[in-house]
């Protein structure tokens, strides 16, 4: 009798361990290049987050207004990005925008030079940005991820657009 309940009590913690090695099914459904997509993609909404803030210390009411758009927008898309790594199983990183060399080297700047610079990075961010989104939406396979990126990316369109036209008012100079 004792050797079975120690057989039982071995078979049931093995089973356990068995279950608890099982994978994640919600991780199971994205690829490896959609977890990454997602990763990366909250690090640089948080980057534009981070970068809208730091517009504020500008005295021109353009770039002051441009950064309140990317930190509603980027906020905005953030938290759905959020919910949805969290649906799909995918831990986001702890990310700190503004330990960036790219932001310390911006933050450091005043006047004009700051809000040239500004613009320029503005539009930089959000062509890489484009393209991240749409390579990832060419490969990505989750519906509900494709329909996050397909929500996502008008909202960035608008911003390289924006930016753009900001950078012209400015000046490359």
């Amino acid at each position: 009798m004792y050797r079975l309940v120690c057989v039982s009590i071995i078979a049931a913690f093995l089973g356990s361990a068995l279950v608890a090695q099982q994978p994640d099914p919600k991780v199971a459904t994205l690829s490896r290049a959609e977890q990454t997509f997602i990763q990366d993609a909250a690090r640089a909404n948080q980057d534009e987050i981070a970068m809208g803030r730091l517009a504020q210390k500008s005295s021109n009411p353009q770039v002051k207004s441009y950064g309140d758009k990317l930190v509603a927008d980027h906020t905005s898309v953030q938290k759905e990005l959020e919910s949805l790594a969290a649906a799909k199983g995918v831990t986001l990183e702890t990310y700190d925008a503004t330990s960036s060399s790219e932001y310390n080297r911006l933050s450091a700047m005043t006047g004009a030079a700051f809000d040239r610079s500004f613009a320029a990075r503005a539009v930089r961010d959000h062509q890489k940005a484009i393209s991240m989104y749409t390579g990832a939406l060419r490969n990505a396979h989750d519906p509900e991820l494709r329909t996050y990126i397909n929500n996502t990316l008008p909202h960035l369109r608008m911003h390289l657009t924006e930016a753009e036209m900001l950078e012209r008012g400015l000046g490359k100079g």
